[in-house]
């Protein structure tokens, strides 16, 4: 675009010396033209055009053709073809204002809002003695204190709104702001209020739950949901499940003494502001439960106090940011239930304070990043429902802390890492649902605080370990859905705390349940699929009745594959394959909590 100006100032050359051209005759030699000084008006405008990508404008009809400038697209002239309105609104200009718009002197409305323009407004506008309108709202990239140049302008219209652009202190900018009878959006720099109150409008607060005090002359620590600390700066904003809607405003990254915000439960939708980086005080971050989308920006990979961010249940999309693995101090990190793609960052394993990681119910995959065995203080990993893939990382092992390990619905393969075993501390493991093979571990029998074990449909072979009789803590164990061989050992009648246990579609697994299963107060028992048999007798009959759900389960030694039901609500001994309601209800037991 830089050539445009160029071709204009070739343009005024040939405009000049054109027409006494043409009287020459071609014999007589021609002088050198002499250029007239180009209009500084029309080299403003290209300046503009070459400072914020004209090439790539929504409409730049007539920019540089050499038609007359009162032609150009979103440009009005007065009867002396001065430039007096600038309408370029709407138009995907990108960059920062030059300072050549100082030249249009004549210029009284400047309306460049709701592009994507960047920086400050120049100080030269402020030597544009006629002019009376601003708009540059909505030009989120647009930042600093505005330059005292302006303070020299009468305006009657000024609107800053959706930008990053603020008023300095003192008495004369304060004066100036008040005189402009259609401000909008001019929010003082060092002024809390002010970006409360913008926050206020961006989020839809007319309709909020409570709005208690908002707005009023009250001091600001007692809005709803505003904390300050002793010196009345805005320490805490917590607005949950208050029918927030809209999008945050990157001002939000001004509240320089913010440690909580906390704004899970609502209807905010838009982008996180990256501008929320600055808040270097900040300690937790919950936006969970809104309909936020795009990336989460890796800028605040930077809070170096970040204790909790939980961005779980949104519409965030791209990857998990590396850089999120500087952050020292996390102990919280939830972005579950979104659309993230992409695979585990291993800088994850970088975060040493971290207690609680959900990741599940994306689309991430890949392989699961062995350093995340050495997040030492882990209680609760949970990856299930993604695509990940390869083998269990045996570093997973070192997890002593962790209570909850779900790893579920995914396309992991290999065989159960024996090291997970030394795993002393967990309470739940699934890792149903994925492609592992191989025996089951009889390490596990190490977990004394195991109580849900959820092996279901996979790949698993040989015999059930009667070690597993030892996890004295288990009350519910689905094993079902596998290639599981042998008999259900006695040893697990000492689980007298079990009162799920399921085992249905392992054909190869056959033999009466052992007479330890009188012990078990069972209220859930599945054997359709398998040759496994209840014995006869009055006390299994007995038995069997007091157990809610039965699926399966031939008496020994029937001639019929198929046994009355013990209650009129239930069949005993059809055989079922794996279907769709048995998966549903599988996967229901897992957290049912009256099981």
């Amino acid at each position: 675009m830089g050539k445009l100006v160029y071709l204009m100032s070739a343009m005024v050359v040939m405009m000049s010396c054109g027409k006494d051209n043409a009287m020459t005759s071609p014999e007589q030699p021609m002088e050198a033209p002499v250029a007239s000084t180009p209009d500084p008006e029309a080299i403003a405008l290209v300046a503009l055009y070459d400072a914020t990508g004209g090439e790539h404008w929504r409409d730049r009809s007539n920019w540089g053709s050499g038609r007359p400038i009162g032609e150009w697209y979103g440009v009005t002239v007065n009867s002396e073809n001065r430039v007096v309105g600038l309408n370029l609104a709407y138009n995907n200009l990108a960059g920062e204002i030059p300072e050549a718009l100082g030249q249009l002197t004549a210029l009284r409305e400047l309306d460049l809002s709701h592009n994507r323009l960047s920086g400050n407004i120049p100080e030269a506008i402020g030597e544009l003695e006629n002019l009376s309108t601003i708009f540059v709202d909505s030009n989120k990239a647009m930042t600093g204190p505005l330059p005292p140049a302006l303070l020299g302008l009468t305006l009657k219209a000024f609107w800053t709104y959706d930008t990053q652009l603020c008023v300095p202190e003192g008495e004369a900018f304060g004066e100036w702001r008040n005189a402009i009878a259609n401000g909008y959006g001019m929010i003082g720099c060092g002024d809390e209020r002010s970006l409360l109150v913008a926050f206020y409008e961006h989020t839809g607060g007319p309709g909020w739950k409570r709005s208690d005090n908002w707005l009023s002359t009250a001091p600001v620590g007692d809005w709803f949901g505003i904390e300050t600390d002793e010196t009345g700066a805005v320490v805490r904003i917590a607005l949950d499940d208050n029918n927030l809607r809209g999008s945050l405003p990157p001002q939000i990254g001004r509240f320089m003494h913010l440690q909580v915000l906390r704004l899970k439960l609502n209807r905010l939708g838009g982008t996180i502001p990256k501008e929320l980086a600055r808040l270097e005080k900040l300690r937790t971050i919950e936006f969970g439960g809104n309909a936020l989308s795009g990336p989460i920006p890796p800028e605040l990979g930077s809070l170096s106090r970040l204790e909790d961010l939980a961005l779980y249940e949104n519409q965030l999309t791209g990857p998990i940011p590396a850089e999120l693995g500087q952050l020292g101090k996390l102990e919280w990190l939830s972005v579950s239930r979104n659309g993230l793609v992409g695979s585990i960052p291993s800088e994850l394993g970088d975060l040493m304070s971290l207690r609680l990681l959900f990741l599940y119910g994306n689309d991430l995959s890949g392989p699961i990043p062995p350093e995340l065995g050495g997040l030492e203080n882990l209680t609760a990993l949970e990856l299930h429902d993604n695509r990940l893939s390869g083998e269990i990382p045996s570093e997973l092992g070192q997890l002593r802390k962790v209570e909850r390990f779900i790893l579920s619905d995914n396309e992991l393969e290999g065989s159960i890492p024996p090291e997970l075993g030394g795993m002393t501390n967990v309470r739940t493991l699934w890792l149903d649902s994925n492609r592992l093979s191989g025996p089951i571990p009889p390490s596990l029998a190490s977990l004394d605080n195991l109580a849900v074990l959820w092996l279901y449909n996979n790949r698993l072979s040989g015999p059930i370990p009667p070690e597993l009789g030892e996890m004295e803590s288990l009350t519910r164990l689905s094993l079902s859905a596998n290639n599981l061989s042998g008999v259900v050992p006695q040893e697990l009648g000492r689980l007298s705390d079990l009162t799920v246990f399921l085992v249905r579609d392992n054909a190869a697994l056959a033999g009466p349940l052992p007479e330890s299963f009188l012990q078990l107060d069972l209220l859930v028992l599945w054997l359709s699929g398998t040759e496994v048999c209840i014995p006869t007798g009055t006390d299994f009959t007995s038995w069997m009745d007091q157990i809610e759900d039965l699926q399966g389960g031939l008496r020994c030694g029937a001639v019929s594959r198929t046994v009355r039901s013990v209650s009129a609500a239930r069949s005993v001994g059809t055989a079922r394959s794996v279907s769709e309601d048995l998966d549903a209800e599988e996967r229901r037991l897992r957290w049912n909590p009256d099981y």
